[in-house]
């Protein structure tokens, strides 16, 4: 509205101007500039309005690095520099999650700001996201009293950049019997303090206690366990960032789920006293380590948060070249929506080999509900799943949407027998 105004104004003028000359009228050449003088006048109050302003955002961005679902720093304190009032000042703030490919713009009108004044804007903006929040710029659109002239410009000082790590699950120490397992933390420990190296054949004069009974079903001779001198039981946690494998949309999706249960794996196991692994492969391999007693170190967490879910490397690839990480003893924990038979087959080869093997399977048909999508034929039901992993050793646990980790933990314990 405001430019037809400036149109009508100027041909307005315009007009007058022509009469005047034509009739050499001084009435006519009056009104004229009159008319030019007040779009002078009115262009320079709004540019006057949008100058003279300073912000700066989320008490100077000291706060680069929060968890989900924390507020975002958008705040801002607006400063007016001169001695004049001002009014009407409309600003408009951006969030970009690059990692998420989102874009929100939330608007706040400031109705006055005295002169010299310091005045604390809010905006709406939703609780952060798992990514990297691109904060800014903030622009300010000011206009003059009669509404003819809009001038929009950047506020500096407004522009800023925080990563957002996944929320984790802060598991009990309650959680351990869920974590080490049964059968397979009861092989670790029957020899007194030696790890569970393999499996061979019963010889003569072996300890009928170290007979592993559910291989020996399976292969129709007696085959029992061998203990070696622990050395550092280290954990590996293999993360599936496949993009074929993630279901879901936003935060109700396989590829956060599977994140979150990851990092708090590895939280919990290293805070137990558990040296741990994490490994991922997204166009680069992704390797994160933490003593045993530590923290997740900031390196771990920012990567987390990076993660896109678009690698292109398999479940069944990313175990295979990190078998070379599992130590003796060692315990693996894979993280993925991929119910392949393939991978199923590998973790259960290697749990025949008497390894502690853990499956953090997210139920992919209830990720692609959310969505709207049919379960690709190359996913394996969960019902499937069972039947293939029963009595393997291979300890599995279902996470679906919402789910409790520690719960979904605790309910895959009492199908260990």
């Amino acid at each position: 509205m405001g430019r037809r105004k400036v149109r009508y104004l100027a041909v307005t003028g315009v007009f007058f101007y022509l009469i005047a000359v034509a009739n050499d009228r001084v009435a006519m050449y009056a009104l004229s500039v009159g008319l030019f003088s007040l779009l002078l006048v009115a262009y320079a109050l709004a540019r006057i309005t949008a100058h003279g302003l300073s912000a700066v955002r989320g008490g100077g961005l000291t706060v680069t690095r929060i968890t989900a679902g924390q507020p975002l720093p958008t705040g801002l304190r607006l400063t007016n520099l001169g001695s004049l009032p001002k009014s009407g000042l409309l600003l408009t703030d951006r969030v970009v999650n690059t990692v998420r490919d989102e874009r929100r713009e939330e608007t706040v009108l400031v109705g006055n700001l005295a002169g010299e004044a310091t005045l604390p804007v809010t905006f709406d903006h939703p609780p952060a996201r798992r990514g990297v929040a691109v904060l800014g710029p903030t622009f300010i659109t000011a206009g003059d009293p009669l509404g003819l002239f809009e001038v929009q410009r950047e506020l500096p000082g407004t522009r800023g950049e925080v990563l957002v790590h996944p929320r984790l699950s802060e598991l009990p120490m309650s959680a351990s019997a869920a974590l080490d397992g049964a059968d397979s933390s009861r092989s670790r420990r029957a020899a007194s303090g030696f790890d569970l190296h393999g499996l061979r054949e019963y010889v003569s004069g072996d300890d009928p206690r170290h007979v592993h009974w559910r291989a020996s079903a399976r292969r129709g001779r007696l085959m029992v366990k061998e203990f070696e001198q622990p050395s550092d039981r280290e954990l590996v946690v293999l993360l599936d960032l496949q993009q074929r494998q993630v279901f879901g949309a936003g935060d109700v999706s396989s590829l956060e789920a599977a994140i979150s249960a990851a990092g708090s794996l590895a939280a919990f196991q290293a805070r137990s006293g558990r040296t741990v692994r994490l490994v991922a492969h997204e166009g680069q391999r992704l390797e994160w380590r933490v003593t045993a007693g530590a923290h997740l170190p900031l390196a771990l967490l920012d990567g987390l948060a990076r993660v896109r879910g678009i690698g292109q490397v398999s479940a069944v690839s990313l175990l295979r070249q990190s078998l070379d990480r599992l130590r003796p003893g060692g315990a693996l924990v894979m993280v993925t929506a991929a119910a392949e038979a393939e991978l199923l087959g590998e973790l259960r080869a290697l749990a025949e080999k008497g390894r502690d093997v853990q499956l953090i399977l997210l139920d992919a048909a209830a990720f692609a509900a959310v969505e709207g999508r049919a379960l690709p034929d190359w996913c394996l039901p969960l019902t499937a799943v069972g039947r293939f992993l029963y009595g393997d050793g291979v300890r599995l646990t279902v996470l679906g949407p919402g789910a409790d980790l520690l719960g979904a933990l605790a309910d895959g314990l009492k199908g260990v027998a």
